[in-house]
């Protein structure tokens, strides 16, 4: 189970992905929040045994910056080949890392640039992008997600 808080202490069920059975490989699971929350989001998995046994991850905490205003990606849905422009608002002086994400989590491209006044504007190709739905995952110099955009790119 996936669950959500908007304090790190109370937490609701908001989705359920099953698991893949009994393996000694690493296996990667996904779920999109389809509706965060402006500012803070903690997350937490609840996995469940066989035997109704359970156990609580780690909480992941995922801010929704500057909540969601000033941050977006033109054009979205984006035209496969071409590029989209993307603005960040909020941010701290520093590196950034932009990383773009299948739906599955496997990063496909990676970017590094420099916010000296918050801000950060800069354009992404999507030239080598298949038709389909992405997430642009922004991380601050000590690796915390900063914002997380969804991009919709179209044939």
């Amino acid at each position: 189970m996936v669950e959500k808080s908007l304090d790190g202490t109370s937490f609701e069920n908001i989705g359920q992905v099953s698991a893949a059975g009994f393996s000694n490989n690493i296996t990667p699971y996904f779920y999109m929040d389809t509706k965060p929350n402006g500012g803070n989001n903690y997350y937490r998995l609840k996995m469940i045994d066989k035997d109704a046994t359970f156990r609580y991850s780690n909480i992941v905490l995922l801010t929704n910056g500057s909540n969601g205003a000033g941050s977006k990606l033109y054009p979205n849905p984006t035209v496969s080949g071409r590029q989209v422009l993307m603005q960040l608002e909020g941010l701290e002086r520093g590196a950034v890392t932009i990383s773009i994400s299948g739906i599955n989590g496997q990063i496909l491209q990676t970017y590094r640039a420099t916010s000296t006044d918050g801000t950060l504007q800069m354009n992404i190709p999507a030239t080598v992008l298949k038709s389909g739905i992405y997430l642009v995952i922004c991380r601050d110099s000590k690796g915390n997600i900063v914002e997380t955009l969804r991009w919709q790119v179209i044939k």
